[in-house]
């Protein structure tokens, strides 16, 4: 029987979760990686799971809404990379927060990234970059 049920956790993506405080889950048995964590929003009313590797999160986190985001990004300790941040809150160092009110928009920087600075950056409208110019002593790349 215990093997049967140990193949078919191996099937399918599910775990045994077990609350460890206010806020983190654990797997205690099943199929997950180390890397899986249980986010559940700050009201407590609801609870998802979400991938914690760099790779995945980077994928999943931006498909999320805004709550279940921040939470995420709390749980899994990382930066959703590319969403909206409101604050520095919002990111995980060594990236930071930089808003610019006349766009309405905030995004997580890191001032050490290459991708970012070499790539990147050009999306981002011209007050964003002169935010995070000022702010990283970095200049992005004219092509």
């Amino acid at each position: 029987l215990w093997e049967s049920l140990l193949a078919l956790a191996l099937r399918v993506d599910w775990c045994l979760w077990v609350r460890i405080s206010s806020h983190q889950w654990v797997c205690l048995w099943g199929m997950t990686t180390t890397t899986s964590s249980m986010t559940t929003l700050y009201d407590e009313k609801w609870s998802q799971c979400v991938d914690c590797s760099v790779r995945k999160f980077g994928q999943v986190c931006q498909k999320l809404d805004d709550y279940m985001r921040y939470a995420a990004v709390h749980s899994c300790g990382l930066t959703c990379p590319d969403t909206k941040c409101y604050n520095q809150n919002w990111c995980v160092a060594p990236y930071r927060c930089i808003i610019d009110p006349e766009e309405v928009w905030g995004q997580c920087v890191s001032c050490r990234s290459k991708k970012f600075w070499g790539n990147s950056c050009h999306s981002l409208g011209e007050g964003m970059i002169d935010r995070a110019e000022k702010l990283c002593h970095r200049k992005c790349r004219e092509y």
